[in-house]
C-alpha cells in the first residue's frame, strides 16, 4: 500500500490538468477507463519497488496516449543499484536502475579476442551519446554503459537487454529517463549495425567491412544533423532527423543547397524516426502549390495548477531549471493575463495564420515524397499533415507514431507533495481536436511500404517509383470521325 498515495496524486493531477484527458475519455469511454484504473491499482498495491511503481504509473498514463508525458523519480534522488547496496537501506531512496556487475577493463580485453559478426557481443555506439558494451550472460545479452554524454547515465548502468527464450527474442532499450522501451527481436545488419525497434546501433569493435547500401541507411538513422545528397540526376534526398528549436543551422544548410533544390525534379524528405521538436516549416515554400490549412491555433486548459505554472514562467521560475529569456517571460505574462480568470475553460490562442497562402509556386521540385514510419512523431507529424495538402507531395512508408493532438506551452513539469516524483503533462491541445484526432492513429501514407521492402531499401524504392511519374501529361488529339 506504500505507493497508493503517490499514485492517487499522479492520477488526480493528470486528470485535472492534462489537455488530452477530456476528449480521450469521451472517445474511449468511462467504463473502459474505470476498468483500466482497477487493473492498475491492483498492480500498484502489489509492487514493492520504486522503479516498478514508476513503470506501472507510465502504463496508467498510456490509456490517454503513448508519449507527450513523463513520470520520473526526482533526479536529485536518483541512485544506482550498486550505490544502493553499499549504503544503509533506510537512508537511501529506492533504486531506479540497475548496473551490470562486471569489470569494464576485463571486458575490453575480452572484446579484442572477438571476430564473430553474428554475435551481438562487442563495443557499440548509440547516436554519439553512448558507448556501450554488450556481453552474453546465459540466455541474455546485456548492454552496459562504458561512456555517456549524459551525467545521469553512469558506467556499468544497463542501457539495453536482449533476452532469448527459445525462438522468442525480446529487446529492451532504456530511454534517457530510464523508462523501458520494449520491442521484438533486433535485426543485425551486415554485422555492423543493430536495428532495435526504431533505433540504430553501430558496432565499433570488432570491425567488419562496409556495405554501401547499409552505410547510407545507417547515416540516415544515425545522423543528428540534417543533410542533402543526390540520389541520381533527377532526385535530391533530404534527411531531417528532428525539428530543432534553434533553426540557424538548418536554415544555413537549406541556403547552401538552394540551387539543387530549385533545379531538381524530385525531392525526397526523410522523416523516419524524427521525434519532433519545434513546429516549423523548412522547405515549405518549395513544396507549396495551393493555400494550406494550418493547425497553428491551440486551446490552453486553464486550471489553477496550469495557470500557476504559466505565472511562474513569467517570473522566470521553472521546476527543471530552464533559463527563461525576457521574450519567453513576456510571452508567459501575456498568456497568463488571458487565462487567469478563466479556470475550467479551454482558451484559444492563435499562434499563426489559419491558412498559409504564398505568392509563388516553384517549378522545381516538381514531385516531393515524404517518408515516414512509426518513429515519426509530434512536429514531424504536423509537418506531414500540412505538407501533404500540396499537390506536389505524396507520403510514403508507414503510419506515423500518432502523438500530435496535445502540446506543451512552457515547462509543465510538477513535483509531488512527497518530493519524490516528477510528473509532466500537456496543458494545451491543437484546435482540430476533438473533432479530428490523430493520437494512437497517426498520419496515413499515400503509398504504404510493407515488410517485403527492407528498411535499408526504402529510399531506393521511393526513388524508383518517382522516376516513373510523368511531370506533365502528353497532349492527345481526338481523331476526326469520317
Amino acid at each position: 500500500m506504500r505507493f497508493v498515495e503517490k499514485f492517487e496524486w499522479i492520477k488526480q493531477t493528470f486528470e485535472d490538468n492534462d489537455a488530452g484527458v477530456p476528449h480521450i475519455l469521451e472517445r474511449r469511454g468511462q467504463a473502459a477507463y474505470e476498468t483500466h484504473n482497477r487493473m492498475i491499482l491492483e498492480r500498484i498495491i502489489a509492487t514493492e519497488s520504486m522503479d516498478e511503481f514508476l513503470q506501472i504509473s507510465r502504463d496508467w498514463v498510456g490509456f490517454f496516449r503513448k508519449s507527450h508525458h513523463q513520470i520520473m523519480l526526482n533526479p536529485k534522488l536518483r541512485t544506482t543499484h550498486k550505490e544502493h547496496n553499499e549504503k544503509d537501506e533506510s537512508t537511501v531512496p529506492q533504486v531506479l536502475h540497475y548496473s551490470w556487475d562486471g569489470d569494464i577493463a576485463h571486458f575490453m580485453e575480452y572484446v579484442s579476442t572477438l571476430d564473430d559478426g553474428k554475435s551481438y557481443e562487442g563495443i557499440w555506439d548509440i547516436g554519439g551519446n553512448y558507448k556501450i558494451g554488450i556481453i552474453r550472460e546465459g540466455s541474455s545479452y546485456i548492454g552496459f554503459i562504458i561512456e555517456s554524454t549524459f551525467e545521469e547515465w553512469l558506467p556499468n548502468m544497463i542501457k539495453l537487454r536482449i533476452d532469448l527464450d527459445g525462438d522468442d527474442v525480446v529487446s529492451t532499450f532504456y530511454l534517457r529517463d530510464f523508462s523501458p522501451e520494449v520491442s521484438v527481436a533486433p535485426s543485425l545488419l551486415r554485422y555492423k549495425y543493430i536495428r532495435m525497434g526504431n533505433r540504430f546501433i553501430k558496432r565499433l569493435q570488432p570491425s567488419f567491412p562496409d556495405d554501401p547500401l547499409i552505410e547510407s541507411y545507417a547515416r540516415s538513422l544515425l545522423s543528428t544533423e540534417p543533410y542533402f545528397e543526390m540520389i541520381n540526376e533527377n532526385t535530391l534526398y533530404f534527411k531531417l532527423p528532428s525539428f530543432p528549436m534553434d533553426t540557424t543551422q538548418l536554415d544555413e544548410i537549406i541556403k547552401e543547397n538552394i540551387n539543387r533544390i530549385t533545379s531538381t525534379r524530385n525531392l525526397i524528405i526523410d522523416l523516419r524516426n524524427n521525434g519532433g521538436g519545434r513546429d516549423n516549416l523548412p522547405l515549405f515554400e518549395y513544396l507549396y502549390t495551393n493555400p494550406i490549412a494550418s493547425s497553428a491555433a491551440s486551446d490552453f486548459l486553464a486550471t489553477e495548477k496550469n495557470n500557476q505554472i504559466i505565472y511562474n514562467q513569467s517570473q522566470g521560475i521553472t521546476l527543471m531549471g530552464v533559463q527563461m529569456g525576457e521574450v519567453h517571460k513576456q510571452f508567459a505574462a501575456d498568456v497568463y493575463e488571458q487565462i487567469k480568470d478563466r479556470v475550467g475553460e479551454f482558451v484559444r490562442f492563435p499562434f499563426g495564420p489559419e491558412k498559409i497562402t504564398l505568392e509563388k509556386v516553384y517549378q522545381y521540385p516538381r514531385h516531393v515524397a515524404i517518408i515516414t514510419n512509426k518513429g515519426s512523431m509530434s512536429a514531424a507529424e504536423h509537418y506531414t499533415l500540412m505538407a501533404k495538402q500540396s499537390t506536389k507531395v505524396k507520403v510514403f512508408g508507414e503510419p506515423t507514431f500518432g502523438i500530435m493532438d496535445t502540446m506543451f506551452i512552457g515547462d509543465s513539469m510538477v513535483e509531488s507533495p512527497c518530493g519524490e516524483i516528477w510528473l509532466q503533462f500537456t496543458n494545451a491541445r491543437f484546435s482540430y481536436v476533438p473533432g479530428l484526432v490523430f493520437d494512437g492513429i497517426g498520419i496515413q501514407p499515400d503509398f504504404f511500404i510493407d515488410s517485403s521492402v527492407p528498411d535499408y531499401s526504402w529510399v531506393k524504392h521511393v526513388s524508383e517509383i518517382m522516376s516513373n511519374w510523368v511531370s506533365e501529361p502528353k497532349s492527345t488529339r481526338r481523331r476526326k470521325q469520317r
